[in-house]
């Protein structure tokens, strides 16, 4: 009979809970579809979560459709992953692993947009739910209490602001309780078999909020374990020994993902300071006063990802907290450890440091604030019982009166967070709706693209391997379309990427983790197998030297996009005759290292032992470039004094002039540019010179957690006849650092003899399959096959059917040398660690077995 109550109770308390989970998460719905939006952020979700789940829908029906006839084959790298970047530790980051994104197989793709929104309350629902569970664990009895925290746990200002930011950050906070059940189960019952589980799952779903559960993790035993008195220390140290066994064998069950992610994530291009240069110990004093006003109040923000947005009986159960004196000893010491993880965490929120060590050192963030809303959620329904005890001790029919202050609370915390949702996204101060995507419209705007018609040309990438050039467009739209380009946004990028574009000071790289194109620079399109160029308009000053009109096409609007071709187009596998040292390298300005790649291809200074060919001093090529300093015609708006930028007005500008070269690109170069004052994070200038239109990014090193870069070379164009002006415009005021103007021209008078030699022996027969690339070549001397992929540890190559050791070119391309004779070249790739993980893994499963096999005959024996 017992049970069965217990059961219907549990039963009432889910169905309760999911009643208002609806109604919120409706007005919640119903605030977007007023205002015709759709739940993906126009920012980061357009440009990377929603192109990444279109890619894991292809992806899944491509792997069934061909297990289903009888090819067993998985996708490892892919070139339409930036311009070919592994699958897994490229995209795990976005939900490439988690359980909940395999929805995807069974969506059609015109839907997907819907299941997009769908996964965010799904996410956000399975969070109440596991909330609800560990509280019921840690014997919170009072259901409304529970069904409180769960609510306002579910929607406070992180779930509210992350979970359509970046949907995939709210796996931290519906892991979070369970890795705290895990805990639980294994302190009550010694039972771990759940929390292994869960690490691996949290793990395997994103390692970066699993690292953040595990520091929480070992905070809640050290505060919530070690000084229980109920425990005698020998059982002690044997719970937290299983812990730690149980731990370790979730990450072991893990560790086919977890280990290619630690190490592409140790190698990539994104980390450091960040552009925190304040105090690590002190946040600016608004911050401060942000925070207090934000606790109870929706705030889309106040500073370094720090959201709270709790409920008003949040900050009454903190107050009661302080101010309730317990009587028995166990509920004493349950009120310490609140108060004193509560002061441990809020501490932690008020810190930078403690940002930075969560954030895995990397630089300053409060991602990992969702445990603070977790804490004050739990603070609320272990103070609601104690409150209801005062009620109780003050109002003469309590029995009658008990279910109406149940039923009030829970109206209360409803109402509250109902406010709360309506003050996040439309709120008089912020209007948060305003930054999504139009509902209905995020596919088709999305794939608005002249890519759409280059399949009309001579397109197919298992006849013809190429690449497509689009200057400024942001985010990963190859994702979606299936073409191969040089525009990519990815959080795990390896750091070569960072160090060639970095050193070749692309304006293009806005982020070390970014890259909107090549900024139409005529060799790097050559020397990566870019055979199209497009652009919206027919005097677009940016089309490489070379490259003429083939097709002109309608986009969705009715808008004219042009498509180019490259006359002098370099295929996938090209060879060189001559090598030079990174460190000369390095000695070269930036376009004098693009005149270095085309007649030569760069090893680093290790491998010079691995290579046959000697290697050529950079002095002796054939660098076709000039510069010359620019005067300043006229100022408007600013002034350029003592080597600092003085922008009084918005949209202020300044023209230069030059010189000027016939038959050149020329390129205008920012020497030590930097924001010394601005109120603005990221602000993109504009640079016009005759037909070119082009851009230039300004980061504040001390608001970004960006890329700041002080010099830049921006490309003006090719032009035969000599460019002599240009005009700098500034968009925002302020005050920036800045030595020099100086243009740099590339002449291309020599440029078409130059290619030719590159042209002359080839990669033929070109294969690009799944996994792998193939070729044949035949060589009259031994040269270096230089492949326009980029470096990974995760390609072997063979030549003739033996291994042979690939090198690092160009700092973030691979290269082979090979013997004079016919060859035939074999590429093949595998996510880099994979089988080492696998084995991990695979002994990781063994022990869970044999674990689970021993306490099942112990139980039974």
């Amino acid at each position: 009979m017992e049970a069965g109550r217990n059961r219907k109770k549990q039963r009432q308390y889910y169905l309760s809970y999911t009643i208002l989970f609806i109604i919120i998460s409706g007005v919640m719905t119903l605030l977007f579809w007023i205002s015709d939006r759709s739940f993906v952020w126009a920012k980061d979700g357009a440009a990377q979560h929603y192109p990444t789940l279109v890619y894991i829908h292809h992806f899944l029906v491509e792997f069934v459709e061909n297990l289903l006839r009888g090819r067993f084959v998985v996708p490892m790298m892919d070139f339409s992953i930036g311009e070919g970047m592994d699958v897994l530790t490229t995209l795990n980051y976005y939900g490439f692993g988690d359980p909940l994104t395999l929805t995807a197989l069974f969506c059609p793709e015109k839907h997907l947009e819907i299941l997009y929104g769908v996964l965010i309350f799904l996410r956000l629902y399975l969070t109440g739910i596991f909330f609800s569970l560990f509280c019921f664990s840690k014997k919170q009895e009072q259901r409304v209490a529970v069904l409180a925290g769960a609510l306002v746990y579910v929607f406070c200002g992180y779930g509210l602001y992350a979970s359509v930011r970046h949907p995939f950050f709210v796996n931290g906070m519906m892991y979070l309780p369970l890795y705290l059940l895990g805990i639980e189960r294994i302190i009550q019952k010694g039972k771990y078999g759940l929390f292994s589980v869960v690490v691996s799952l949290s793990l395997i779903s994103n390692f970066y909020f699993g690292y953040m559960n595990t520091v929480m993790m070992a905070l809640y035993v050290l505060f919530y374990l070690i000084p229980e008195k109920g425990l005698v220390w020998k059982k002690k140290i044997s719970s937290l020994c299983k812990m730690i066994g149980s731990y370790l064998c979730g990450v072991a069950l893990s560790a086919v993902i977890m280990v290619p992610m630690v190490m592409a994530y140790l190698t990539c291009s994104r980390g450091g300071e960040g552009g925190y240069n304040e105090s690590l110990f002190f946040y600016p004093e608004e911050f401060y006063e942000n925070f207090i006003r934000a606790y109870t109040k929706a705030d889309t923000d106040i500073g370094e990802w720090t959201n709270l947005s709790f409920s008003v009986l949040c900050l009454v159960a903190v107050i009661c907290l302080f101010l309730h004196r317990a009587r028995r000893k166990e509920e004493k010491l349950r009120i310490w450890k609140l108060r004193v993880g509560y002061l441990l965490l809020t501490l932690m929120m008020l810190v930078p440091l403690a940002g930075k060590v969560m954030n895995g050192f990397g630089y300053v963030s409060n991602r990992w604030n969702y445990a603070y809303a977790m804490l004050n959620a739990y603070i609320l329904v272990c103070m609601i019982p104690v409150m209801l005890r005062y009620l109780k001790s003050h109002i003469r029919n309590w029995a009658g009166n008990h279910f109406r202050v149940s039923l009030a609370i829970c109206l209360f915390v409803t109402c509250n967070l109902i406010v709360n949702v309506v003050s996040m996204y439309s709120g008089e101060e912020t209007y948060y709706l305003d930054e999504f995507d139009r509902a209905g419209a995020v596919q088709s705007t999305a794939q608005d693209s002249p890519v759409q018609a280059v399949s009309e040309l001579n397109h197919s990438y298992k006849r013809e391997f190429y690449r497509v050039e689009q200057p400024w467009i942001i985010g990963n739209q190859s994702l979606m379309m299936k073409y191969y380009g040089h525009n990519w946004y990815f959080s795990i990028a390896p750091g070569w990427y960072f160090d060639f574009y970095n050193g070749l000071q692309m304006n293009t790289m806005e982020r070390t983790y970014s890259l909107r194109g090549l900024d139409g620079r005529t060799v790097l399109n050559e020397l990566t197998a870019t055979k199209y160029y497009m652009t919206d308009s027919r005097q677009d000053g940016l089309i490489p030297y070379g490259y003429t009109l083939k097709k002109a096409v309608k986009d969705q609007e009715g808008d004219i996009n042009y498509i180019y071709q490259n006359k002098e187009f370099l295929p996938l596998g090209y060879t060189v005759s001559a090598w030079i040292r990174e460190k000369e390298y390095q000695l070269l300005s930036p376009i004098e290292k693009q005149e270095a790649l085309l007649q030569s291809v760069v090893l680093e200074d290790e491998d010079e032992d691995k290579v046959s060919m000697l290697g050529t001093e950079a002095t002796s090529l054939k660098l076709d470039t000039k510069q010359e300093f620019c005067r300043v015609a006229s100022c408007s708006g600013l002034t350029w004094e003592n080597n600092q930028l003085n922008v009084k007005e918005k949209n202020a500008a300044i023209t230069l002039t030059f010189q000027g070269m016939p038959n050149s690109e020329t390129y205008l170069w920012f020497n030590k540019f930097q924001v010394i004052k601005s109120g603005k994070q990221y602000q993109t200038g504009t640079v016009e010179s005759g037909n070119t239109v082009n851009h230039f990014v300004l980061m504040n090193p001390k608001k970004s957690a960006w890329y700041d870069e002080p010099n830049q070379t921006i490309n003006l164009g090719y032009s035969k006849e000599p460019r002599t002006s240009c005009t700098i415009t500034f968009p925002e005021k302020g005050v920036y650092s800045l030595d020099d103007f100086m243009v740099v021209y590339e002449l291309m008078d020599n440029y078409k003899s130059k290619v030719d030699v590159l042209k002359g022996d080839t990669l033929k027969n070109l294969k690009a399959d799944i996994n792998q690339i193939e070729g044949d070549i035949t060589l009259s001397k031994t040269k270096l096959l230089q492949m326009a992929v980029p470096y990974s540890p995760g390609w072997k190559a063979y030549i003739n059917g033996k291994e042979e050791e690939i090198l690092r070119s160009n700092q973030m391309y691979m290269a082979l040398e090979l013997p004079a004779g016919a060859s035939h070249v074999v590429f093949r790739y595998t996510t880099p660690y994979l089988k080492v993980g696998s084995l991990i893994s695979m002994l990781g499963l063994v022990i869970v077995l044999i674990v689970v096999w021993k306490e099942r005959n112990n139980k039974y024996g």
